[in-house]
This record gives structure tokens, sequence and C-alpha cells, in this order.
């Protein structure tokens, strides 16, 4: 790759454009096909749709073909996660043992403590309320990443990478990202105090471990 710094930004954008592309016009055949209160009441829109063109074999089709999607992103997951926790610790901002690797160099230790946490998490049945909580440490998570760029523009004014359109793109999408939060804290107040104390744990847990470690 010649100029990376300039193709994998025109990359990244323009998949960005195609799958948005491509939500809004899945979204508009659904909208086509089955009334807007079945489909706020669905718990499958996709099967829905394919139920009421093709049958009920259709929609068995389409949920079957969404387990393959499901799959997809938890490998995808189980590939990412792990490995967060792994840097953590190799950094020695997490307990050392999660830096463990095996031959391969696969960090199974941190691969265990995911797994672990996710089959304990799933076995409460609370997964709508998971989902939840997920949600919410995004929009957190996501908008505190997007307040450090504009500390990183005043250490680094020369990176070799620039945001375009520098400061309203990442304002408008912090005001994106604040508005989802405020109207979450309206609807739900106790989703927010449940996401935020764990956060705050998390954070408790990790100033701990750096303490410890002297730094």
């Amino acid at each position: 790759m010649v100029d990376p710094g300039r193709t994998l930004p025109r990359l990244f954008l323009g998949g960005l454009a195609i799958v948005a592309a491509l939500y809004l016009l899945l979204n508009a055949a659904f909208l086509h096909v089955l009334p807007l209160e079945q489909i706020a009441s669905s718990k499958l829109v996709a099967a829905d749709v394919a139920t009421a063109i093709l049958g009920a074999s259709g929609g068995a089709v389409v949920a079957a073909l969404a387990l393959l999607v499901v799959l997809a992103s938890l490998n995808g997951n189980i590939f990412v996660t792990p490995r967060v926790l792994f840097g953590l610790a190799r950094d020695r901002l997490a307990p050392a043992a999660l830096a463990g690797v095996n031959p391969g160099g696969t960090p199974w230790v941190a691969m265990l403590l995911v797994g672990g946490v996710a089959v304990a998490l799933a076995t409460t049945g609370t997964f709508e309320r998971l989902i939840s909580l997920a949600i919410v440490w995004i929009l957190v998570i996501d908008g505190w990443a997007i307040l450090a760029l504009f500390r990183l523009r005043q250490r680094e004014p020369m990176a070799p990478f620039r945001v375009p359109l520098y400061p309203w793109v990442p304002l408008a999408l912090l005001g994106v990202y604040g508005a989802l939060f405020v109207g979450t804290a309206v609807a739900q107040p106790r989703l927010i105090v449940q996401a935020l104390a764990v956060l705050v744990g998390a954070y408790g847990l990790s100033w701990a471990v750096e303490g410890g470690n002297g730094r």
C-alpha cells in the first residue's frame, strides 16, 4: 500500500457508505412489506418479511441465516475482546496473569476469562437487559474516545491523519451520542445507573491494579 494514511480512511469511509446504503434499502423494503406497527413488535423483522413473501419456509431460512450472522459477530468479539485484556495486562493495567499466551501466541487466559463471564451472563436469562447495558457502555466509552480526539489534536497538531471537517464531524457524532444517552436516561434511569456503576467499578479495579504496579 503506497499511502495508507490516505488510502485506509477512504476505504473505511467507502465501506461505511456502502453498508449504510444497504441498511437503508433493507429497511425501506421491510417498511414496504410490513406495517410499522408489526415491525415495532417483531423480534426478527427479516424472518417476518420472508414469511410474508415466501411463507413459513422463507421465514425459517432467514432465521437460520440470522444465526450465521450472529456466529460471525461472536467470532469477531471472541477474537478481539481477549486481546484487549491481554494488551492491558501487558501494559500492567490489568492482572499480569491475563498476559499469558500458549505456544501459538493465543492469549488463552484472557479467552477463558471472557468465555467464562459470557457463559455466566448467558445463564442469567436477561439477554435483553444485557444488550441494553452494552448499548449504554458503547455510548459512554465511544463518547470518551471522541473527547480524547480533541485532546490528541492539541497534543499532536501535526499528526499524519487529520479528521475531515474537524471539529464539526466529531462534535456532530458527540451530539448524537449525547442525545441517545439523555434519551435513555429519561426513559430508563435505572439502566443508566447500573451501566455507570459497572464502568466505575471497572475503572476502580484498573486504578487499583495500576497503583499496585507502582504506576
